[in-house]
């Protein structure tokens, strides 16, 4: 007799393999959340990763409280342009943040990027993004995006991710020279 054992916590924080553990969980969803007066808890998520008001900013709110650092937990189907240079500004110099989108291929949540200039920087420690699909360009019109990721901090990852980096002559994604 088998038994599912998916959503584990402890005192509400997921468990997840790898011993990965974390001081602070947000949740997001584009689908069911909302910046205004929602905690960032699984019953009330944030609407939004990025901007005043995001998951990345509270999880830069008083992150030296959370030296295991925040898991973000992001909903499927959610959907966010990544639409300014620096995107996540609000996280500072913060680290050890997980982003990790919740669902399966298309379910899964889709960041796209909108704007030549719009950038995402992975510049502090420990940044990961995880289940993931980025549209680094937006598919249509004649956008190129100049380097939409730059990781630069220290054990920063991209896993699970898929990424569309150019649909056609007219939208493309270049890289930044080395």
């Amino acid at each position: 007799m088998g038994t599912n054992f998916t959503n584990l916590s402890v005192q509400g924080v997921p468990l997840l393999p790898g011993e990965e553990t974390y001081d602070r969980v947000l949740w997001v969803s584009s689908v069911k959340g909302g910046d205004g007066g929602n905690g960032g808890d699984r019953a009330t998520p944030l609407a939004s990763l990025f901007g005043t008001s995001g998951a990345i900013a509270k999880a830069a709110d008083g992150a030296t409280s959370y030296p295991d650092g925040t898991l973000i937990l992001v909903g499927k189907g959610h959907a966010e342009n990544v639409d300014a240079a620096d995107v996540a500004s609000e996280l500072g110099s913060n680290k050890r943040v997980k982003i990790r989108g919740i669902g399966f291929g298309i379910d899964r949540p889709t960041l796209t990027w909108t704007t030549a200039t719009s950038t995402l920087l992975l510049d502090t420690d420990s940044l990961w993004l995880d289940n993931l699909n980025l549209n680094l360009e937006p598919g249509t019109g004649t956008v190129n995006v100049a380097a939409p990721i730059t990781i630069s901090g220290n054990g920063c990852a991209l896993t699970r991710i898929k990424a569309r980096a150019g649909t056609d002559s007219n939208a493309k994604v270049t890289k930044a020279s080395s």
